[in-house]
């Protein structure tokens, strides 16, 4: 069993640097993550009780997704106020969702080569990865993230934010990001807990 941890770690790392490697970059390749894809799944079915099995797949399932999302604004030569990787990206979409107006739904905002229901495996695979190690705070933001792929997901957003934040509470940059997906969802009452449970620079562990 500890020969398969470790094979699958190892595994998980490569592909993770890779996706790191490429959104660096900014330019995606044209080919697909399929074959990355599809050796996760293999994995999936081997072994369904190891976590990193369940959180690479579903990095993998989003970051295709957006990786089709930039591609698919560099063939139509779209004009956007931000690179075409941040335009797409799960953070802006859920943004845009959650925004004031909130004058679109998560299918909306998708352009024609993506695919719903993939952002939806994604997010399932995310559950079933924090089920398998209820401490990884990674996996909750990865959740928080997702919220507008599946309706009243949102509502769990809240619970999520706040344990990621008791899990690092000395983590400043972490807690600003956090505090930065709950402006619009679910809002100022949740960036209140979120800097309560901030230690002080003389507390921290």
């Amino acid at each position: 069993m500890a020969a398969n941890d470790l094979k699958i770690a190892a595994h998980f790392e490569e592909e993770m640097s890779a996706l790191k490697r490429e959104a660096k970059s900014g330019n995606p390749t044209s080919g697909s993550l399929s074959e990355s894809l599809e050796k996760f799944e293999q994995l999936s079915v081997s072994y369904p009780g190891n976590s990193m099995v369940w959180k690479g797949l579903a990095e993998l399932r989003v970051a295709e997704q957006e990786r089709l999302g930039v591609l698919a604004l560099k063939s139509m030569d779209m004009k956007t106020p931000q690179h075409p990787a941040s335009w797409v990206s799960r953070q802006n979409v859920r943004q845009v969702v959650h925004g004031r107006d909130q004058q679109f739904t998560f299918e909306q905002l998708l352009l024609p080569q993506q695919n719903a229901e993939q952002w939806r495996m994604a997010r399932r695979d995310f559950v079933r990865a924090l089920i398998l190690c209820p401490l990884d705070d990674d996996v909750r933001v990865s959740l928080v993230e997702l919220d507008m792929v599946i309706p009243d997901a949102g509502s769990k957003s809240a619970d999520l934010l706040t344990q990621a934040a008791s899990l690092r509470p000395q983590h400043k940059q972490f807690l600003d990001y956090l505090s930065w997906l709950a402006k619009d969802e679910p809002g100022p009452a949740v960036q209140r807990k979120i800097e309560e449970l901030r230690l002080p620079p003389d507390k921290k562990r």
